[in-house]
C-alpha cells in the first residue's frame, strides 16, 4: 500500500509595517480558505498577517519564514503588545468564532458570532 505524501504547511512573510507582514508565499492551502477563516485580511493588493495571527497558525501547525527566516512561537509572541490578547484570540478560536486584530485602536479585536463570516457583516458598534 502506498503512503500519501503529506505536504508541509508553510507560510512565508515579510514585515511591512509595525506590527504587520505581507504574506509572500502559502503552501498546503488556499487563501480563500484563510480569508474564510477570519484569519488575516487582503489589502492593498496584499495580504496581510498580524502577529497574533502568525502565532495561531504556527500552533495550528505552519512553519512561519519571515524573510526567509523560520519563527517559532516564542518569537512571534515578542511581537505582541499585550501578551493577555493571545490567550483571548485562542479561547475565541477555539470557541468558532471569527476575531480579527486590531492595531491601534480603541479594542484589541472585532469579533463576529460563530459561523458568520466577517465578509458578510459590518460589526456592530453599541452606543
Amino acid at each position: 500500500m502506498k503512503e500519501a505524501k503529506v505536504q508541509e504547511k508553510l507560510v512565508e512573510i515579510r514585515k511591512t509595517e509595525t506590527h504587520e507582514y505581507s504574506l509572500t508565499r502559502l503552501s498546503n492551502a488556499d487563501l480563500r480558505e484563510l480569508e474564510e477563516r477570519g484569519i488575516g485580511e487582503l489589502r492593498d493588493e496584499s495580504f496581510v498577517l498580524k502577529p497574533i495571527e502568525l502565532i495561531y497558525l504556527s500552533i495550528a501547525g505552519y512553519r512561519v519564514l519571515i524573510n526567509g527566516k523560520e519563527i517559532g512561537v516564542g518569537d512571534l509572541i515578542k511581537e505582541i503588545n499585550n501578551p493577555h490578547a493571545l490567550t483571548v484570540y485562542l479561547d475565541m478560536r477555539k470557541r468558532g468564532y471569527f476575531i480579527k486584530p486590531v492595531v491601534n485602536g480603541p479594542v484589541d479585536f472585532l469579533v463576529w458570532e460563530k459561523g458568520e463570516k466577517p465578509s458578510n457583516l459590518e460589526p456592530k458598534v453599541h452606543d
